[in-house]
């Protein structure tokens, strides 16, 4: 089907350049740049930025990988209503700025997780990252077989369900909304 050839394309561009800039940005930083924060009250620190891309991806990817889909010929690519609420507020452009913020859920909230007992070491928050974008990669790949991107999958906030081509969307845009706000960080602002 075209729309999911088309779909899987833009992905895969959006991802490689999302890879690119983490290759080029983040690969070398030593252990005190990720305690850098944000000039703003309460900020993260660039460690927690990154593990708050990873709690987000890792809620999608791990019912992806629990997924069993069918053998079917998609014809049409649905859309959800937490996707049309959600996907207008994040720009494709990695250098966009999202058009509105929203609260973080506590599920992903780097902070709340901190509270709970659980340390972040940079370190691993890092190679977590670069493995779940490896894995992100590997359902790009799978989204022209059978029905596999008109699986449902819950969202972070329970009541909404999306589908496994909108989260994959949503993973990368989310990352790259992320990642720019790391680079922010690192420069300073």
């Amino acid at each position: 089907m075209e729309d999911l050839k088309n779909l899987k394309e833009s992905l895969l561009g959006e991802w490689q350049e999302l890879r690119d800039t983490i290759d080029q940005v983040f690969y070398y930083l030593e252990e005190e740049d990720y305690q850098r924060k944000g000039s703003q009250e309460n900020s993260w620190t660039l460690a927690e930025v990154l593990f708050h891309i990873n709690l987000l991806n890792r809620h999608f990817l791990s019912q992806i990988s629990d997924l069993k889909p069918e053998m079917k010929e998609v014809k049409k690519l649905p859309k959800s209503f937490y996707a049309k609420m959600l996907l207008p507020t994040m720009p494709a452009a990695t250098k966009g700025k999202s058009k509105k913020n929203y609260k973080t859920p506590r599920s992903t909230d780097p902070k709340h997780w901190v509270a709970k007992g659980h340390a972040i070491v940079p370190k691993v928050v890092f190679a977590d990252l670069l493995a779940d974008l490896d894995e992100l990669k590997a359902y790009i790949n799978k989204i022209e077989e059978g029905n596999f991107a008109r699986l449902k999958l819950k969202g972070i906030i329970k009541v909404f369900k999306l589908y496994v081509h909108e989260a994959l969307l949503i993973m990368i845009r989310h990352s790259r909304r992320h990642i720019l706000q790391a680079e922010n960080i690192l420069a300073g602002k």
